[in-house]
C-alpha cells in the first residue's frame, strides 16, 4: 500500500483490534496491519454491535485498539441524528471500556475535521472547536470520552482528525460522483467553489500505522491532510488532465448551509511526532484510483 516507509518499532506479533474493519479505511488498515505481521483482530457488524456492552466485552485479549467504528455520513446525520451519536459516541464509550479493563498498550480513534469555518489557515490542532452538525457533534462527544479516559486512567491515546479522505471504492463523496458521472459525458455538481484538503487513504493508513509505531505514552491529536486545498472546480480539472477527457460540467450554486469555504491542514505536528508526510499528491492518489 505504501510507496516508502519506516516505522519507530517493531508491531508485529502484536494483537491489534480493528473496529470498523470492513469499512473503506479499515479494510485497508487490516491489509497493512497483516503486512506488518500483526495479530489483527477484526470487530464490525458481523462480530457484533458496538454500542452493545455485551457484545464488546467478548472481544479477546488485546494489546492495542484502532477505533475506527462510526457512521461516516454528514447528509445521513441530519436525518438520523439519535443513531449516529449512539453509534459514534456511545459506541467509542464502549470500546474505551475494553480498552481500560484490557490495560491496552496504546488506543487510538479516528475522529473527523471538527473546526467548521476556519479562523485561520493553515488549521492546527490548536484551532477552536466549531461542530456543525449531528455527525461531527458525535465526534465531538467521543473525543471527549477519549480525554476522559485518557486522564481519569493514564491510558495512552491518540487522536486523527482527518480532513477529506479518498480513496478506492469509497461511496457518497464529490469524487466518486464525478467519476460516476463522467460515464454519462456531463457532469452536474452543487457547488465547484468549496475548498478540500484531499488526503488518500494510504496516508490515512501510514500514519495509524506509524502511531502505533511510535513510542507516545500521553495523549495526543493529530491533524491528517496534505496542507493544501483544492476547490471542486480544480478537482475536476485534475481527473480530466489524468484521464484525457473532456465534457460539459454544470454548476448548479446550491451552496450547503454552513458551507466552509476553504480548509486545509496544518500537518507540522504530525511530522514532528510520528516522522510522518503524506505521499500521494491529489493527482497521483487520484491516478492511483483511476489506473
Amino acid at each position: 500500500m505504501s510507496k516508502k516507509g519506516s516505522y519507530n518499532m517493531d508491531i508485529s506479533q502484536k494483537r491489534i483490534l480493528v473496529t470498523g474493519s470492513e469499512g473503506m479505511i479499515g479494510k485497508c488498515l487490516v491489509e497493512e496491519l497483516k503486512r506488518h505481521d500483526c495479530n489483527v483482530l477484526l470487530f464490525d457488524k458481523a462480530q457484533g454491535d458496538v454500542t452493545d456492552w455485551s457484545s464488546v466485552s467478548k472481544i479477546g485479549k488485546v494489546d492495542m485498539i484502532c477505533h475506527l467504528a462510526a457512521i461516516p455520513s454528514v447528509a445521513y446525520s441530519l436525518e438520523n441524528p439519535l443513531e449516529v451519536m449512539r453509534i459514534n459516541a456511545m459506541g467509542t464509550l464502549n470500546v474505551l471500556e475494553l480498552a481500560r479493563k484490557q490495560k491496552v498498550e496504546k488506543f487510538i480513534f479516528i475522529s473527523s475535521y471538527l473546526y467548521g469555518s476556519p479562523k485561520y489557515l493553515p488549521i492546527d490542532e490548536k484551532h477552536p472547536l466549531q461542530p456543525s452538525n449531528p455527525y461531527a457533534y458525535s465526534k465531538f462527544v467521543a473525543e471527549a470520552f477519549c480525554e476522559s479516559y485518557h486522564q481519569s486512567y493514564k491510558m495512552p491515546l491518540i487522536i486523527f482528525r482527518p480532513f477529506n479522505v479518498y480513496g478506492p471504492n469509497q461511496q457518497n463523496a464529490v469524487i466518486p460522483t464525478i467519476l460516476e458521472q463522467m460515464k454519462s459525458k456531463k457532469i452536474v455538481l452543487k457547488d465547484l467553489e468549496p475548498k478540500r484538503d484531499y488526503i488518500y487513504i494510504s496516508d490515512v493508513v501510514s500514519a495509524i500505522i506509524s502511531a502505533l509505531a511510535a513510542d507516545i505514552p500521553g495523549y495526543e491529536i493529530f491533524n491528517l491532510g496534505t496542507g493544501k486545498a483544492y476547490s471542486v472546480k480544480e478537482l475536476v480539472d485534475i481527473v480530466f488532465s489524468i484521464t484525457g477527457e473532456k465534457m460539459p460540467v454544470q454548476d448548479l450554486k446550491q451552496r450547503r448551509p454552513n458551507e466552509i469555504m476553504d480548509c486545509a491542514a496544518d500537518i507540522r505536528k504530525a511530522k514532528k511526532l510520528l516522522k510522518w508526510a503524506p505521499e500521494y499528491s491529489l493527482a497521483e492518489g487520484l491516478l492511483t484510483i483511476l489506473s
